[in-house]
């Protein structure tokens, strides 16, 4: 599902080249538009593997093993977790649509980063990784993002 509200842009678009590249994995991207502020939702049900102290990223572990990252916005690290709060802790088990992350995004785009939004599945070699069309605007646990099967 996707981990927030906003309107989908191109894998290729991200002013990150890394993540522009999909360098990570399949990378799906969201633009959260002019939001001042919105949750950043788990986008499946998993455990909470990953939490960047400075609030910017969050991973899950999914049942299936999929290893997904959401990252928001571009170089948004050197915020140093300003605008940014974490709603949960790793190893913590979430289900699709629960709050990760509290985002102020109005707070990202004063500090001059892109508030695009990656939604990053790291571990592709074990799955199938299919993108679902994005040409709409999505809604953060409601809108399909990914579709995911494990390989073999």
């Amino acid at each position: 599902m996707a981990p927030l509200a906003g309107s989908p842009v191109a894998a290729a678009d991200p002013a990150d080249p890394t993540f522009a590249a999909e360098i990570p994995g399949p990378t799906v991207a969201i633009d959260p538009g002019e939001a001042d502020r919105l949750p950043v939702v788990a986008p499946c049900g998993g455990t909470v593997s990953t939490v960047f102290d400075t609030g910017h990223a969050a991973g899950i572990t999914s049942g299936s093993g999929a290893e997904i990252l959401i990252h928001v916005g571009v170089d948004t690290v050197k915020m140093e977790g300003e605008g940014f709060s974490k709603l949960v802790s790793e190893g913590q088990r979430v289900a699709a649509g629960d709050p990760l992350l509290d985002v102020d995004f109005s707070a990202v785009r004063r500090a001059g980063y892109p508030a695009t939004t990656m939604m990053i599945v790291s571990n592709a070699y074990d799955f199938d990784v299919g993108r679902l069309d994005l040409s709409a605007p999505v809604e953060p646990g409601k809108s399909d993002a990914m579709g995911l099967a494990r390989k073999g």
